[in-house]
């Protein structure tokens, strides 16, 4: 009988050791792919159908990633992620109830699906996931962090290590932008405003994480690989030559440098570089002749160009919003919905009215429009929250003393907290002038940046 037992025993340990292996082969899986989530954020290039259903390589890779988390969670775990969403719960659930209301009321209501799902469903999923994760698994905290920022430093060393390579040898660049002198890096996104929306918010991320290391006194391989990703995003910027990645890339640095006493000097000194640069660029932008010969062979005459066909778009995209300011037009009906407002007709309609707000408004209609504002405030008040604007001198006494040095170190950690605005500033400066949310990898790169903001101290 005693031998049974012991059989028993080893078998029910057996099954222990099993289940234990198994969860935790789960954890790692889920942890490795957190680290890919940045990488594959531009495979959305590659497209294809799966039977009727047309979908991208990173939309499967998402899908397997929320696979593999709901195999760890189960439905505690769906509970928990409502839980853990905290104040995001009802921003979040107002985004998708609205922009899935401009599904409905889109021209091409399956079309528009296919964007809902891809820009709104699946980044809100993923987004749910990491707070889940970081709030609830333990073991997770201290690697999900990392993971995710080795993954995006990656990425944009790649990204931009291939625009500088492909500006140079004029590889993979599609016309018009691959002639010289007029050429322009597009990285893998066939056109240059895609390289610039996808590496400015990276590229001042890891300048913010690279300084948080410095400060900290924190060594390692990605302490190294920060800086180098930021000075190739930089490097991306002026290759693709995107007046407004540049603009939202300068005004990221300079903030985050800003943000911390030690760099402060530095910062005041290039914003006084920068707005004496702009303004002789703007001057000398706006003093050149458009005519033909010059719109070939100048950056300034065609940049001024460009800001021309800017006001044009804008004008033209007022005029729709306002001719449906409540329901909007719907989800993915901006190029055809223009078309009757479009009087500028020696140009194209242009997929996009080239600010963020317009085509909220537009595809959207006004709840769409207001709850992405909410989100926006959202953001804002998890990274302020308590943060503390003075700081009180240590007195004499020991417990005084205890008292004030805890409080001025929670004033450090919270001021150090508002550098996570800057990602979130990048992304609306960027958006005045261009789309740095209506695009597969775009919608992604927002609500990673969001989870960033939401967990890191």
């Amino acid at each position: 009988m005693t031998r049974g037992f012991t059989k028993t025993r080893n078998l029910i340990g057996g099954l222990d050791f099993m289940v234990y292996s198994i969860c935790n082969m789960k954890n790692q899986l889920f942890s490795w792919m957190i680290g890919l989530l940045p990488l594959a954020l531009p495979l959305y290039v590659v497209r294809f159908d799966i039977g009727l259903l047309p979908t991208t390589a990173l939309e499967i890779f998402i899908l397997l990633l929320i696979a593999v988390w709901l195999m760890q969670v189960k439905f505690t775990g769906l509970k928990n992620a409502w839980t853990t969403l905290g104040v995001w719960r009802y921003p979040l659930t107002a985004w998708l109830a609205a922009t899935l209301l401009s599904v409905l009321i889109a021209p091409d209501s399956w079309s528009a699906l296919g964007h809902w799902r891809a820009f709104m469903l699946e980044p809100a999923l993923i987004f749910a996931l990491l707070l889940e994760r970081y709030n609830n698994s333990e073991h997770l905290k201290a690697t999900l962090t990392k993971n995710l920022l080795s993954g995006l430093t990656a990425v944009t060393i790649l990204m931009g290590a291939y625009a500088i390579y492909q500006f140079f040898t004029g590889f993979g660049i599609p016309s018009p932008w691959d002639v010289s002198p007029g050429r322009r890096a597009t990285g893998v996104f066939g056109f240059p405003n895609g390289l610039s929306l996808f590496m400015a918010p990276f590229g001042v991320t890891c300048f913010i994480f690279w300084l948080k290391k410095v400060f900290d006194g924190e060594g390692g391989r990605l302490r190294l690989a920060l800086p180098i990703a930021w000075a190739l995003a930089g490097a991306a910027e002026i290759l693709a030559k995107s007046m407004g990645g540049l603009l939202a890339f300068g005004i990221g640095t300079v903030l985050v440098l800003l943000a911390y006493k030690k760099t402060r000097l530095i910062g005041l000194g290039l914003s006084l570089i920068g707005l004496i640069g702009a303004g002789l660029i703007a001057f000398n932008i706006y003093q050149t002749e458009l005519h033909p010969q010059t719109l070939e062979h100048t950056v300034a005459s065609t940049k001024k160009w460009s800001s021309m066909v800017r006001t044009i778009i804008w004008k033209e995209s007022l005029d729709l919003a306002l001719s449906n300011p409540i329901l909007g037009s719907g989800l993915r009906s901006y190029k055809t919905a223009v078309v009757p407002y479009h009087t500028a007709t020696w140009m194209e309609v242009y997929p996009h009215p080239h600010n963020i707000f317009l085509m909220l408004w537009i595809e959207t209609g006004l709840a769409g429009l207001l709850a992405f504002i909410w989100i926006i405030i959202t953001w804002t008040t998890i990274v302020t929250r308590g943060v503390v604007t003075r700081t009180t001198t240590p007195r004499r006494t020991s417990q005084s003393s205890y008292v004030n040095q805890s409080d001025a170190g929670r004033a450090t950690r919270d001021v150090r907290r508002l550098v996570w605005l800057i990602p979130l500033i990048v992304i609306l400066v960027h958006g005045m002038v261009d789309m740095p949310y209506f695009k597969n990898d775009l919608a992604m790169q927002f609500w990673i940046l969001a989870a960033l903001a939401a967990i890191t101290d």
